[in-house]
C-alpha cells in the first residue's frame, strides 16, 4: 500500500515527525511511544466523554500532554497525549463531507472518497518540538492534511451528467524504446472537467463543505498537451527514474556474494503512471513481488526448526534455526525510497542472521500465526491465545499470494489509507510485517472471511481481518512481534459452475430457484435471454411469464466463467413429468461460507458459499429435464454483495 499524499514537499514535517509518508509505499511507522492506554473506541462521542478520565487515571506527566488552548486544524487537543490527540484529529477528519453541485446536479462525498488523512502517523514530533517552537503547529498545518489527487480526478470524471470527449495528453512506457513517451491529447466537446477538479481540490484544502459550479458545454481544449512544459517535465522526470543506477549487494557471511544491478526494464516494472497522466509512482504490488523474489534467491537457508502450530502439528519453517535471511523490510524500504525520490547508489542488503538459541519455543509465546490453507489467524500473548479469526490473504489467481515465512511486525498505525494503482482503502489498524505486506482490518469492503475466497478474490498480499480481530491483534502486538505464515495453495484451478442445466416447467407454476453453484467462493449473476418466457432476479429466482424457451446465463462476477440453463415452458399441466422430480428449494437464512466444492442444500443463488445446514425436502434426480414441483418461498433470499479485491 502507499500512503496518499497530494501536497508538495514535506521536508519540514520529515525533520519534526520521525515518520513522514510523502511518496512512501505502504505505511511504515515507528511504533507510538506515548503512555497507555490507547484510545481505540471507534465512537467519537465515547472518545470525547472518556478522554480526560483516561489521561487523569494514568497520571501522565504534563510534559507528555499538549498545553492548554492547543488546537490542531482547529480541533482542541488541550491536555491530550500525542496519541490521543492524533486519534481525535483523525476521527474528526473522517467525518468530513463535501457537497458538490454542478449545473444544479448535486452529489455528496466523504473523506474516504478522497482518502483525506494526515501526512504523518503520529503527533509525537509536534509535541516534543512545541517547547522549543510554540509556533510549530501553525508552520506545519498547511501540509498536514493530504488527499489522493487521483481520487478527485475519478470523482470529477464520474460526476452525474458530466460528459466530455476531450482527453489530456499522458505519458506511457514504451517497451520497445525502453523509455517513457508522451501520448497526444484529444480536443473535444462537453463539460470542462478540469474546472470541477480544481474547485474540488481547493475546497478540500480549505476544508470547505460545498462547491457550486455552472459550466456550459463548449469546445474543450485539453489543459495538458503533448508539447506543453508540464508534459515535457513529466517525461523527463519519469525517464530520469529509468536512468537511476541502483545496485544491491547481497553478501551473507555463510553464502556467496551477489551484486544485482537494476536495469531500466526492472525499474519500469516497479512503476505505474497515475491517473493524472503525468506522475509516475511506485507500484507496491510489483515491489512486494520483487522483494519476495530476491529474498528467495539470495537467502541462505540452513537448518529448519520445528514450529508447533495451533492444531498441534509441527511445521518446519525454512531457515529459522540457522541460516541468513534477507531482511525484506530493509530491501523494500531502500528501493521504495530510491524510486520515490530518484536516488542512485549501492546498498548492502541487511541479513537477518538466525542461530541456534535465537528461538525459544514458539517465540516466547508472543506471535501471530497465519495458516494460508485454513485461512485462519491466531494471536498469542505471553502464551495465551487472545485472537482467533478467519482471514483473507493474497489472491492466488492474480499472482498476489501472501509469502510464507517468519517475519516481524515492523510498526503500527491507526486510521490510515492504503493506496495503490487500482485501490484506495481506509483502515483503522495497520501492522506491516513483510515489506509492504501487513495485517489490517477489511470490513469496509469485505463481508466474508475464510474458505476459498483467497484463491480467486483475495487481497494484494496483505492479511485481511475482521475489524474486531484487527483491533484486538493491534492491542496485543508490538514492533518485533513474530508473524509466522505457512501453508496455502500455489495455484487456483479454473472456476466452475455446476447445477441443473435443463428445466421443464408449465405456465402457472410458482417461482423457483436455480441450483447453480460455483466451485470456489464467488457471487453469481443471472440473465434471461427471453423475458417474455421467464424472468430471473439477482439471486437466481426464476418467474414464469409465458410459453416458450429461454436460456439463463449464470456468470461469476469475478471472471468470465459461465453456465447456461435452458428453461422450457409448456402450457399449463403439459410439462413432461418424472417419477422423482427435484424440489425448488427455499433459500435459507445466512449460512457460513463453505470450504471447497462440497454440495449444498441451501439455495446457491442466495449464498453460493453456504454449507448444508439441513436435509432438503426432496433431492434432485439425475434427470436434468425433471420438473421442479415443490413450492419455493416467494420472498427473495438474503444476498451478499460482491467482494472487493482491494487490499
Amino acid at each position: 500500500m502507499k500512503r496518499s499524499v497530494q501536497t508538495g514537499s514535506l521536508l519540514m514535517i520529515a525533520a519534526m515527525m520521525f515518520t513522514t509518508l510523502a511518496g512512501c509505499n505502504k505505511v511504515t511507522p515507528e511504533e507510538t511511544k506515548t503512555p497507555e492506554p490507547v484510545v481505540t473506541d471507534e465512537s467519537m462521542e465515547d472518545f470525547l466523554d472518556d478522554i480526560d478520565v483516561i489521561d487523569d487515571y494514568q497520571e501522565t506527566s504534563s510534559t507528555d500532554l499538549f498545553p492548554d488552548d492547543t488546537k490542531i486544524l482547529g480541533i482542541d487537543v488541550s491536555r491530550l497525549t500525542a496519541e490521543n490527540a492524533y486519534l481525535k484529529v483523525t476521527n474528526y477528519l473522517n467525518k468530513y463531507q463535501l457537497n458538490v453541485t454542478v449545473n444544479e446536479k448535486s452529489k455528496k462525498y466523504t473523506a474516504e472518497d478522497f482518502a483525506l488523512t494526515l501526512s504523518v502517523t503520529n503527533f509525537d514530533g509536534i509535541l516534543q518540538k512545541m517547547s522549543e517552537d510554540p509556533e510549530i503547529i501553525s508552520k506545519l498545518e498547511p501540509e498536514l492534511v493530504v488527499f489522493d489527487q487521483d481520487a478527485v480526478l475519478t470523482v470529477a470524471e464520474k460526476f452525474p451528467g458530466i460528459t466530455s470527449t476531450a482527453k489530456n495528453a499522458y505519458i506511457k512506457y514504451d517497451k520497445s524504446a525502453r523509455k517513457y513517451v508522451a501520448m497526444p491529447e484529444e480536443n473535444g466537446y462537453g463539460i470542462d472537467v478540469q474546472q470541477i477538479i480544481d474547485a474540488m481540490s481547493n475546497a478540500i484544502r480549505q476544508y470547505k463543505d460545498s462547491v457550486e459550479l455552472t459550466i456550459e458545454p463548449s469546445d474543450v481544449t485539453p489543459v495538458i498537451t503533448q508539447d506543453c512544459d508540464k508534459m515535457k517535465n513529466a517525461v523527463a522526470k519519469a525517464n530520469s527514474l529509468l536512468a537511476l543506477n541502483i545496485t544491491y549487494v547481497f553478501n551473507p557471511t555463510t553464502g556467496s556474494k551477489h551484486t544485482d544491478k537494476l536495469s531500466a526494464g526492472d525499474i519500469a516494472s516497479l512503476l505505474y503512471v497515475k491517473k493524472d497522466g503525468l506522475t509516475v509512482a511506485v507500484d507496491s504490488d510489483s515491489l512486494d513481488r520483487f522483494v519476495s523474489k530476491k529474498a528467495s534467491q539470495r537467502g541462505v537457508f540452513g537448518k529448519s526448526v520445528g514450529f508447533t502450530a495451533t492444531d498441534g502439528s509441527t511445521i518446519n519453517m525454512n531457515a529459522v534455526a540457522t541460516g541468513e535471511l534477507v531482511d525484506t523490510n530493509d530491501l523494500y524500504d531502500d528501493l521504495n525510497k530510491r524510486l520515490s525520490r530518484g536516488i542512485s547508489g549501492t546498498h548492502n542488503v541487511i541479513y537477518y542472521v538466525v542461530r541456534p538459541g535465537d528461538v525459544s519455543g514458539n517465540y516466547n509465546g508472543n506471535y501471530v500465526e497465519v495458516n494460508l490453507t485454513q485461512q485462519h489467524a491466531w494471536c498469542y500473548k505471553n502464551g495465551a491465545l487472545v485472537v482467533s479469526t478467519d482471514v483473507v490473504t493474497g489472491n492466488v489467481r492474480a499472482g498476489h499470494r501472501t509469502p510464507a515465512g517468519v517475519f516481524q511486525i515492523r510498526g503500527k498505525a491507526r486510521n490510515t489509507y492504503l493506496v495503490g494503482p487500482t485501490w484506495r482503502n481506509f483502515v483503522s489498524y495497520w501492522m506491516p510485517f513483510n515489506g509492504g505486506i501487513g495485517l489490517h482490518d477489511a470490513d469496509r469492503w469485505r463481508r466474508k472471511y475464510g474458505g476459498t475466497i483467497y484463491l480467486r478474490n483475495g487481497s494484494h498480499g496483505c492479511v485481511n481481518m475482521p475489524l474486531s480481530a484487527a483491533k484486538k491483534t493491534f492491542e496485543n502486538v508490538s514492533r518485533g512481534t513474530h508473524v509466522i505464515v505457512y501453508g496455502g495453495s500455489g495455484s487456483a484451478s479454473p472456476q466452475k459452475i455446476t447445477g441443473t442445466s435443463v428445466y421443464n416447467v408449465s405456465v402457472g407454476d410458482k417461482p423457483f430457484y436455480l441450483d447453480a453453484k460455483p466451485m470456489y467462493t464467488a457471487t453469481l449473476s443471472f440473465k434471461s435471454s427471453n423475458t417474455k418466457v421467464v424472468k430471473v432476479n439477482s439471486v437466481g429466482q426464476v418467474t414464469i411469464v409465458g410459453k416458450g424457451k429461454a436460456k439463463i446465463t449464470v456468470k461469476c462476477k469475478d471472471d468470465n466463467t459461465k453456465f447456461t440453463v435452458t428453461i422450457n415452458v409448456f402450457a399449463k399441466g403439459e410439462a413432461p413429468s418424472t417419477t422423482s422430480p427435484p424440489t425448488a428449494a427455499s433459500p435459507t437464512s445466512k449460512s457460513p461460507a463453505t470450504k471447497g466444492p462440497s454440495p449444498s442444500t441451501t439455495n446457491p443463488a442466495s449464498d453460493p458459499t453456504a454449507k448444508p445446514t439441513a436435509e432438503p425436502t426432496a433431492k434432485p434426480t439425475a434427470d436434468p429435464t425433471s420438473k421442479p414441483t415443490a413450492e419455493p418461498t416467494t420472498a427473495p433470499p438474503t444476498t451478499t454483495p460482491p467482494e472487493n479485491t482491494d487490499e
